[in-house]
């Protein structure tokens, strides 16, 4: 999950790819990390989210398919949920912030 946030990942799929039942895949998963494995999937992707809308111009629709989401409702439902804020208004956020940093201002300090 961690290499590839963006597959189609379920539980009963990773069960079997790690060879045991869903159930006792789901129950070590929040043993271990106290996150469903559903909680920990949406936390990387949105972490992905994060990172692509700092670094590219893709419309928030190609982030969520970038990311692994469906439609861009999800992704807005997932990172809304998980940061308080819009995909848009993180960005904005995040340029403004960049924007700030670099006025003449600050270099000059």
């Amino acid at each position: 999950m961690d290499a590839d946030p963006r597959s189609d990942w379920t539980v009963e799929r990773l069960a079997r790819r790690v060879g045991c039942n869903r159930t006792d895949l789901e129950r070590s998963f929040r043993r271990l990390t106290s996150h469903t494995i559903h909680q920990y999937l949406s936390a990387r992707r949105v972490t992905a989210a994060q990172s692509l809308l700092r670094t590219t111009a893709w419309r928030v629709e190609e982030v969520a398919r970038g990311v692994g989401y469906r439609s861009k409702v999800s992704l807005y439902r997932h990172f809304s949920r998980t940061l308080g804020m819009t995909p848009d208004e993180y960005r904005q956020r995040w340029h403004a912030s960049i924007a700030e940093h670099l006025s003449p201002e600050w270099i000059q300090s």
